[in-house]
């Protein structure tokens, strides 16, 4: 197997090395050897670095690459701090079903690799617990949470309104329970910006995300990439291929023409759709002039709006080489000469600048910026485009599904702006700011914590003799499953005045799902609780 992985890594590289690029996975390495070079000097005056302080937080995992870049970086830093959240300092070989056990192998890494290095001297410092300075001085309950995590012991008292376990009957439920708790939070003087949605995976929820708190009028912002595979620029790209490629089909055709980045105004694109589906206009008929001649005038209107719609395509179809097999660098000239052509780059800022931040936010999107870099991301596809096929002639027929691949994996990153809205997210995503309220949804099994994922390329058993031999790898489904009891730990510590923790009974499809042991473990915590067994409806309004 390994004989096998080497040879397609041999030609990816050398692929690499004759089009004269690199992968994104090796900037790392380069970066760590640019500092390597230059880490003994000649003289001040050649140091590339001179920084101040670093500080390195938040980081449970870190890759053998990430441990040599951060390595090579310390020797140019006058002070750094490297903070790590562990009940105790790492051993050898720590629990791997621990809390802290992904957390502690990091950090005993790290420390093994610093400790022997001449440029860097190294100390440890332990912060112990301060009562008097934690975020939780107003919430003993949360306080005794954070500690006794991994050992539960029972407190003592009522948690009173700081930690609530809500059973809902389905993942819809949940979000709605969210949502109510949100309003009640804001209304009695907190701000949306001081909560947050945690989960283990966002997708099973967002949409029903989305649609309950538009419904509940919460702003919020969805933490995850955004896909842009139907952007109007995507569905132009994709039709503009199939209408060269089909023949001019009726659902491609309007298709382009709905996108709005053509130079037709909607109604008429209406207009010319209803006189189309009552005529049976279609195929190649559109590449000829429109009559109509009981209505004169309204033939004249559809024919500008044909005509203005049609002339882009013809132009792109010249771009192409004649015979219709283009390569994919050919294809990518064509592509952008297309995009140039209808101005895409100004019309994309246009709507940039018209979007409403309001709006934006209670449909939990950030339009502007997906704008403002869909062109990017769509520029960087044809360069990848290019760099792929750049001598393969194909038919289009033969790129259409290149293409359709191509657009169906693209998305954007958003930074969440500055407004007053609830942040959404994964827990493994999301760096959650200061907060008084966290609603902690889907703490069933399988859920959260996290079921690990199958093997793909090296089973448990390559994993195991490959460890043996001193290869370094990714944590196996031991090691998962104890990064989910750390994740458990984060979700439930984000908070400094309320958690409100929610399993549903049935996911969607009407399976039963059963509690997490998170649950159970909040259960020792707080055996006290007045929440137990609720109940939460759905709101049918």
């Amino acid at each position: 197997k390994l004989e096998d992985l080497a040879l397609l890594a041999e030609a990816y590289d050398q692929w690499l090395e004759e089009q004269h690029v690199h992968d994104d996975q090796a900037l790392l390495d380069a970066a760590t050897a640019a500092l390597c070079q230059h880490r003994h000097p000649p003289s001040a005056a050649d140091v590339p670095l001179d920084v101040a302080g670093l500080w390195l937080d938040g980081f449970a995992e870190m890759t053998p690459q990430e441990q040599e870049l951060l390595t090579a970086m310390l020797p140019f830093c006058r002070q750094a701090t490297l903070a790590f959240c562990l009940e105790d300092l790492p051993t050898d070989t720590p629990p791997w079903l621990s809390t802290w056990g992904l957390v502690g192998r990091t950090c005993h890494a790290l420390h093994q690799r610093l400790a022997g290095h001449r440029d860097i001297d190294l100390e440890i410092v332990r912060l112990e617990r301060a009562p008097a300075r934690s975020r939780f001085t107003a919430e003993p309950a949360l306080a005794h949470l954070e500690t006794h995590w991994s050992r539960p012991l029972p407190f003592e008292g009522k948690p009173g309104n700081a930690v609530s376990l809500r059973t809902c009957a389905t993942p819809e439920a949940e979000v709605v329970d969210a949502a109510r708790t949100i309003r009640e939070f804001v209304r009695g003087g907190g701000r949306y910006r001081e909560t947050a949605v945690i989960m283990r995976a966002l997708a099973p929820y967002q949409d029903t995300l989305r649609r309950v708190f538009q419904r509940y009028d919460i702003p919020f912002f969805l933490d995850a990439r955004e896909s842009v595979a139907h952007h109007p620029l995507a569905e132009l790209t994709r039709a503009a291929a199939r209408l060269l490629t089909h023949g001019w089909h009726h659902d491609d055709w309007f298709a382009a023409l709905k996108t709005g980045l053509l130079p037709v105004n909607e109604a008429d694109v209406d207009a010319l759709e209803n006189e189309a589906l009552a005529r049976g206009w279609g195929g190649e008929r559109w590449l000829e002039p429109l009559r109509c001649p009981e209505d004169p005038d309204l033939a004249s209107r559809l024919e500008k709006v044909r005509r203005r719609g049609v002339l882009p395509f013809l132009r792109l179809q010249k771009h192409l080489r004649p015979g219709g097999s283009p390569t994919g660098r050919e294809l990518a000239v064509a592509l952008h000469a297309f995009w140039r052509g209808l101005r895409v780059d100004q019309t994309l800022e246009a709507w940039a600048e018209g979007a409403t931040a309001r709006a934006d936010a209670l449909e939990g999107r950030t339009r502007p910026q997906v704008h403002r870099s869909v062109l990017d991301q769509m520029l960087d596809w044809l360069r990848d485009l290019a760099k792929a096929f750049p001598a393969e002639a194909l038919p289009l027929r033969d790129w259409l599904p290149i293409i359709e691949a191509g657009l169906a994996g693209l998305s954007v990153g958003v930074i969440p702006p500055a407004l007053d809205q609830v942040l959404v997210g994964a827990i493994d995503r999301s760096r959650n700011p200061d907060l008084r309220l966290a609603v902690v949804l889907g703490l069933n099994e399988g859920v959260f914590p996290a079921t690990p994922p199958p093997a793909q390329l090296l089973n448990e058993n390559d994993r195991a003799a490959l460890t043996e031999e001193g290869v370094a790898l990714g944590p196996d489904r031991r090691w998962r499953l104890g990064r989910e009891r750390y994740y458990g730990y984060i979700a439930c510590t984000r908070a400094r005045e309320r958690l409100v923790l929610t399993c549903a009974r049935q996911d969607a499809q009407g399976r039963e799902l059963n509690p997490s042991p998170f649950f159970s473990l909040i259960e020792r915590l707080f055996p006290t609780r007045s929440d137990d067994g609720i109940e939460t409806a759905e709101d049918w309004r």
